[in-house]
């Protein structure tokens, strides 16, 4: 009966050990879970960030090109002006009496 004890309790070291080795492993696993996780929560918040820098670059780059169409615009309506401003005086000119020294 001791000896049947004692193969007993070395059989169950063996079941634990093997339970120990599923145990291990599963430790494993979980750490390279966490690991994933936490690799892929800094790509998360580093794709977040990055996401906002895009998005202020973007409505920076939207608001100067706003202000340089709305230049391009007042000078287009400038040159409009004065194209218009140099045809009245292309029709005076032959209409000017000119005096001769």
């Amino acid at each position: 009966m001791a000896a049947q004890q004692k193969v007993s309790a070395k059989g169950d070291d063996l079941v634990n050990g093997s339970d120990g080795a599923e145990e291990l492993a599963s430790l494993s696993k979980t750490k390279v879970y966490r690991q994933k996780k936490k690799n892929q929560e800094h790509v998360e918040t580093s794709s977040f960030f990055q996401l906002e820098e895009l998005q202020q670059e973007l409505e920076l780059q939207t608001e100067l090109a706003n202000n340089r169409l709305t230049e391009l615009q007042e000078v287009t309506e400038r040159n409009k002006s004065l194209s218009a401003e140099l045809e009245n005086c292309k029709m005076k000119v032959p209409t000017m009496k000119i005096p001769i020294s």
